[in-house]
Order: structure tokens, then C-alpha cells, then sequence
């Protein structure tokens, strides 16, 4: 094999293969396959043997095949022989002017270069722990203030539902007129005559009992006629309450299961109609009547 001669006036500064080679993450193995060399070749380029090598020589061009995998500048790894002891660089003095392209390059030690190889990886993985330190503290605060919120919205909702709950009118109930109450008298006597109380409320003495004559019509509906402007309360078998507000000449027709009570302040002010005939007047001196199915039913249509 021809030897170039200057390659082999030249020295192998393995420390420096070695440092490139552990900053990429390249172990002696995976640099070797990448040479398609064997790991005692790496080993002895960086710990400064030859016995695998051919010669020096040999042992530059497999340095110089590392270099480029490594990404390394030939100055950076390869030490000239004629420089004197004390001006040689080494690889804790850094590397000086090259002369072949008249370049000038920063002297860069061991000790520098695998710092800055540090500084490369170091950078981003702090940038990365950094923006995952923001992440979480921002979803933290986003889970405190959804906590917040839904307590808020909880509380609002509750005192919400409170209010309704006291400003809600009670249900009124639906009287049963068969209940005797004691003060229903006095309550008449202190309310104008022609109003009709509000629970459509009236006592036994009070309750008049009518029966048709002479059928013509059904029982299933009564008639009511009012002279003046007047309420009054119509109450079928079945306890269904219906109260109508007339106005004079004004009538409506109640349609219910008999019998029916008809109950006002003053029956006297109404004409009532059932089962096809006029309810007497005299029968009307009251303030609650009951018409009651009349059994003759000779004339019923």
C-alpha cells in the first residue's frame, strides 16, 4: 500500500474523536458499523495504539474516514509532527491558523468543546421543561377556576332557588262547600252584599233546597241571568267550582252533573234556569240554593 507522506507526518488526537464521538450519542460499536470497521479499530484511534493498523498511515485515512462521520474539521484531530514541544497545540491549547484555506479558528480545549456540546442539548431540554412547567401551571389554574366557577354557579343556583321558593305564592285549595266553617257570618256581615266571598263558603241554615215543577229541559245544565254586576259561585255534584263575574244583562250557561248549588251574596240580583223552567223568586231570599233532579219527568222532552 503507497503511503501519502503527509498524512504520516501527522499525530491523532483521539480524545478529541472520542468527544465528538460521545457527543452525537455514538457508542464504539455504532461508530464502527458506521466505518464498516470493527470496535478494536475506534478503540485504538482514540486510545493512541496501532498494532490493528498497518502503519501510521493506515491509521490516518481510518482517523480521517472518522472525522467526516463526526462531523470534525481535520485541524481539529490531527496534531502536525514538525511543531516544537512547547509550541505544538494540543488538544487542552486549541488549534491555531490553517494554512491550507487561510481560515482562523477559535482554540477550543476538551474541556470547551464538551461543554458546548453540553450547552447544545442543554438549551432545548431546558426550553422543553420550561414550557411543560407553563402547561401544567396553566391547567392547574384553569381546573381552580373551573372550581370556582361551578361553586360560584352552585351557590347562585341554590340562593337562586331559595328566593323563588319564598317569593312563591302558596297553592290556593279548591273549598268544599259541604264544610261549615263558625265565622262564615261575620265574614258576610263585614263584606259588601255584593260581593261574593272569595271561597264560595256557605252554612246548612243558609242552603235552600228547589225542585222543578214541570220538567222540560235536561239536568245537566243550569242557566244564570244577573241583573246587576254580580258574582256567583255554581257548584255541581262532582264538587267542580265554577264562578262567574256578570255584568247586568249578562247570562252563562253551566254545564255540570246535578244537583247544583248555586251560591252569591244576594240570589235574589240573578234569574235561574233549570231543567227548562224559571227557579221562583221567592226561593231566591238566600244566599245558597240547591236544584235539585226533578222525578216527574211526564213532560221531559
Amino acid at each position: 500500500m503507497k503511503l501519502e507522506t503527509k498524512s504520516s507526518s501527522h499525530e491523532i488526537d483521539g480524545d478529541k474523536l472520542r468527544f465528538a464521538r460521545e457527543a452525537m450519542g455514538l457508542s464504539q460499536q455504532e461508530l464502527a458499523i458506521k466505518l464498516c470497521l470493527s470496535q478494536l479499530h475506534i478503540a485504538q484511534l482514540e486510545d493512541g495504539r496501532l498494532s490493528i493498523f498497518f502503519s501510521p498511515a493506515h491509521k490516518i485515512q481510518i482517523a480521517k474516514k472518522a472525522g467526516l462521520v463526526l462531523d470534525l474539521q481535520e485541524l481539529e484531530y490531527l496534531i502536525p509532527k514538525n511543531i516544537q514541544p512547547g509550541s505544538a497545540p494540543s488538544y487542552s491549547e486549541g488549534i491555531s491558523q490553517s494554512p491550507a484555506n487561510g481560515l482562523h479558528s477559535n482554540p477550543i480545549t476538551a474541556h470547551q468543546y464538551q461543554a458546548a456540546k453540553r450547552k447544545h442539548f442543554l438549551i432545548p431540554s431546558c426550553i422543553s421543561g420550561i414550557l411543560a412547567i407553563s402547561v401544567c401551571t396553566l391547567i392547574y389554574f384553569e381546573e381552580l377556576s373551573m372550581q370556582d366557577l361551578t361553586k360560584h354557579i352552585s351557590v347562585k343556583q341554590a340562593f337562586t332557588l331559595q328566593v323563588r321558593e319564598n317569593n312563591m305564592p302558596l297553592e290556593p285549595t279548591i273549598p268544599d262547600p259541604r264544610v261549615e266553617l263558625a265565622n262564615s257570618s261575620a265574614q258576610l256581615e263585614s263584606e259588601p252584599k255584593h260581593l261574593l266571598p272569595e271561597n264560595c263558603q256557605f252554612n246548612k241554615s243558609e242552603l235552600k233546597q228547589y225542585q222543578t215543577i214541570n220538567p222540560t229541559k235536561k239536568d245537566e245544565m243550569v242557566y244564570v241571568l244577573s241583573k246587576e254586576n254580580q258574582s256567583i259561585c255554581v257548584i255541581d255534584s262532582q264538587n267542580k267550582v265554577t264562578t262567574l263575574h256578570l255584568l247586568p244583562g249578562e247570562s252563562k250557561s253551566v254545564h255540570g252533573i246535578a244537583p247544583f248549588t248555586l251560591v252569591s251574596s244576594d240570589l235574589s240580583r240573578f234569574d235561574l234556569y233549570f231543567q227548562g223552567s224559571k227557579v221562583k223568586a221567592n226561593q231566591l231570599n238566600t244566599r245558597a240554593i240547591r236544584l235539585e233532579i226533578a222525578e216527574n219527568l211526564t213532560a221531559y222532552n
